[in-house]
């Protein structure tokens, strides 16, 4: 029997594999009073999602260990989806790194992500 991550991997996409929730946020530049901007996030939407994951990799620096992770979000086809926003997962921010059409049939979305988690030592 097939595994769910082999099923997101094909090119039929089951809509029951879509078993997490997901943020999606949008970037937002506010003033920060000195005649600059800062870059806050704001909600835009939480959505049923299909996660692949592609890869973890540990680094250490300066007395931290930074993990990149790397994950496809399979979501419904949403054309105001944009690189410049990121998704919320499990307590880990991702940058949208790619955003495609799977399958090319404008059902949905394949999002390529990156994560980065930072521990103290």
């Amino acid at each position: 029997m097939r595994n769910r991550q082999d099923r997101i991997r094909e090119s039929v996409f089951d809509i029951g594999d879509m078993q997490d929730q997901i943020l999606i946020q949008r970037p937002v530049k506010i003033s920060n009073g000195q005649g600059g901007n800062i870059i806050n996030w704001t909600d835009y939407a939480t959505v049923w999602a299909g996660v692949e994951s592609l890869s973890d990799n540990w680094k250490t620096q300066q007395n931290s260990k930074t993990t990149s992770d790397l994950k496809d979000f399979i979501v419904r086809y949403d054309s105001n989806i944009k690189k410049n926003m990121r998704i919320v997962w499990n307590d880990t921010s991702y940058l949208i790194t790619g955003i495609f059409d799977y399958n090319a049939r404008g059902y949905y979305l394949r999002i390529k992500c990156e994560g980065n988690k930072i521990d103290g030592v």
